[in-house]
Parts: structure tokens; sequence; C-alpha cells
């Protein structure tokens, strides 16, 4: 599914509401959290936070939101927030833009600067920390035991009594993802037996 084709893959009664909520305003705090990940919080009956995995060129990952609706399909809160994420790219250009500009201040810092804000990242987004071990335990990149680790402890993260909750589904899923990506920028010609086995 991607951000311009929601209307063709979600119940129109869904999509509809999820326009609603949207046009109303409901749609508050969008904001970026890294290049793929976005985050909002929805005003409905209560607030509902909402986390949208985003691929290039608007293909939706994942998404995740805090309120109970079940279903293989997007909540109505799931589709506001992606309209407002495409909104938000038609007036604000590519999200490549914030991570340049996000890259440039990080190098204008200096080094203590640089610390206080990994080790800040590190304590708020355990997902960091996970990315930072295997980054610097495996120097030539992820190898199958590796990537195994990645996505045991991002599951494990999401895991509260024998099951993954509906609203820790993109936590559990984290490492996966992230796999995947490192999969995604190896060369098929030189690695494919590797892209395999991860």
């Amino acid at each position: 599914m991607n951000l311009d084709n929601l209307k063709r893959n979600v119940p129109a009664k869904i999509y509809n509401r999820g326009v609603d909520y949207f046009i109303k305003g409901s749609v508050q705090e969008l904001k970026q959290e890294s290049p793929n990940h976005w985050y909002a919080k929805v005003e409905g009956t209560e607030d509902y936070h909402v986390s949208v995995y985003l691929k290039d060129a608007g293909m939706i990952l994942s998404t995740s939101c805090t309120c109970p609706f079940e279903s293989d399909s997007l909540c109505k809160h799931e589709v506001a927030v992606c309209l407002a994420i495409s909104h938000y790219i038609e007036e604000n250009g590519p999200a490549e833009v914030a991570e340049v500009e996000i890259l440039q201040q990080l190098k204008s810092l200096k080094k203590a600067e640089l610390m206080e804000i990994l080790e800040e990242l590190t304590e708020q987004e355990p997902a960091a920390m996970t990315f930072l071990i295997n980054k610097f335990s495996q120097a030539a990149g992820l190898d199958e035991a590796a990537a195994r680790r990645l996505i045991r402890k991002s599951a494990a993260r999401g895991i509260r009594r024998g099951f993954i909750e509906w609203d820790e589904v993109d936590q559990a899923v984290e490492g996966a993802w992230e796999v995947y990506d490192y999969a995604e920028k190896m060369d098929p010609l030189k690695t494919g037996e590797k892209m395999i086995r991860l």
C-alpha cells in the first residue's frame, strides 16, 4: 500500500472517517522521528498515538495505533495520519530535506554535544542501543547470527505476558525492518547468498 492509493486499499467507511479526522485537524504533533518513521497523536474519543513506517516513494511498510481497532485494514486514525504525512510531503518536499538539515546540525556540534545526544537517544530509544551494539560488534556488517539476535531483541521489547501487544508491534518488528533495510542495500550479484541467509 502507498500513501497515494489509500482510498483503493482501505474500506470506504474507514477511509472516509479518516478523511474527516484529517480535515477537522485531529492529527496533532506530526513529526518525522527518523527518515522512515513518522509519529502523530490523533484526537478522538481519547488521544491515540500512531506510528507509520515508510519506504521510498511513500510505500507503507507498517503502521500501529493505540486504539482498540482490530483488522487487516488501517484504522481511521492511521488513515488520518497517512493523509497528514502525504500533505506534509506535498507542502514541504520529500523527507530527505529534513534529514539533510539534521545532518548539517549534527556536523556543526562538538564531540561532547554529540555524545550527550547519543546517550539521550540510546536511553529513550532501545532500538538505537540495539543498532549500536550490532554496529560495533560486527564491523563487517550483519551476519546471520547477528540478524537473528537483532530481530529477537526487538521482538522481546514488544512481548508482554507471552504475546505482543497490539500497541507494541512497531517495536517488536523494528529489528526485522533493520535487517530488511540492510539486506536491501546489498548487491545481489556479490552477496546474494548472504542476503538469502539474512
